[in-house]
């Protein structure tokens, strides 16, 4: 774990926010990369879903630190919530992304 080194609780919260954002950036390329591939009703489709996902991430993980509600370590808990939950929904897209010809259970084309 790349924040094994930290050495106080401000320093775990500070590198579990930063491998959050590394995720979401990663999310975001295979999102947009998905987004251009879906066709036409397909793309709102994928918006909806992925704002739906958004919104059901931030709440599992608002609920799953809210133990340590207002404890120095609660920004930890959702910040490495946040992550696991981004890298997740990153691989379910871009699996998304490799589907063969011809099969139905793929929504996305294979690309070109």
């Amino acid at each position: 774990d790349e924040c094994a080194n930290a050495g106080n609780q401000a320093e775990m919260n500070q590198c579990t926010a930063a491998q959050y954002q590394a995720a979401d950036s990663k999310l975001n390329q295979t999102y947009q990369e998905a987004l251009k591939r879906a066709a036409g009703k397909q793309q709102e489709q994928l918006k909806k879903a992925q704002l739906a996902w958004i919104a059901l991430r931030d709440a599992d993980c608002t609920f799953l630190a809210s133990g340590a509600e207002g404890g120095s370590v609660q920004p930890m808990l959702i910040n490495q919530c946040m992550a696991d939950k981004t890298v997740e929904r990153e691989s379910f897209l871009a699996s998304l992304l490799q589907c063969e010809d011809g099969d139905q259970s793929c929504p996305l084309p294979p690309a070109n």
